[in-house]
């Protein structure tokens, strides 16, 4: 996406040429500042993790780096030209980056509404066994289930082991295993001493 995006950016920028880039002679431009802009925003926003798993598709947080990014894309752009002299359109400064902000924060937007959508009815979820005690175990399922953007879906709860040592623990071994081929899981979750919280849903 970021690859056509750039592309998408460098044709329209060629075409307006006194927009994007500074003339240098007649028929000649200097389009520097107006190609390595996309690379830039995309490294920055990676920087600030906005393409982190944990984050992606569930809260605000993806929406405040995003603007974290962008502001940092302002303050480079704004550094370059102070420190180099750089003469930079003013098109993409007061326009170019605003609106960039405003298309990539809809980008992501419009792309978790779709997600959502998709695991509503069921689809690109991580079904998962919880091991816990029974009362953990309710509030593990009841504390997922409601957030269900998360893609995470409790398909079992299994008892803790009374003990990891000897015969016991091999049967027990098993028994997990045959159990996680059943329900088709794709990751056992082990519940924690904390308490279950939208925190520990995103930190999972």
């Amino acid at each position: 996406f970021p690859v056509t995006i750039w592309c998408c950016w460098g044709g329209f920028i060629l075409r307006s040429s006194g927009v994007w880039a500074k003339r240098v002679a007649d028929g000649v431009y200097f389009y520097g500042p107006a190609l390595i802009l996309p690379p830039l925003w995309v490294f920055l926003l990676w920087v600030r993790g906005v393409y982190e798993q944990r984050i992606m598709n569930i809260g605000p947080e993806e929406f405040r780096r995003i603007i974290s990014a962008s502001i940092w894309v302002f303050a480079v752009v704004a550094a370059i030209s102070y420190l180099f002299q750089a003469e930079f359109s003013r098109f993409i400064v007061f326009v170019a980056i605003p609106l960039g902000v405003v298309f990539i924060l809809l980008n992501h937007r419009v792309g978790r509404s779709w997600l959502h959508a998709q695991r509503r009815r069921g689809r690109y979820l991580l079904r998962l066994v919880v091991m816990a005690t029974r009362t953990q175990g309710r509030s593990i399922v009841e504390t997922l289930m409601a957030a269900y953007q998360a893609g995470l879906l409790p398909v079992g709860v299994l008892p803790p082991p009374r003990s990891a040592q000897g015969r016991g623990g091999a049967l027990y071994i098993k028994g997990l295993v045959r159990h996680l081929k059943l329900t088709d899981a794709d990751a056992l979750l082990i519940a924690p001493a904390q308490v279950v919280d939208s925190e520990f849903v995103r930190n999972i």
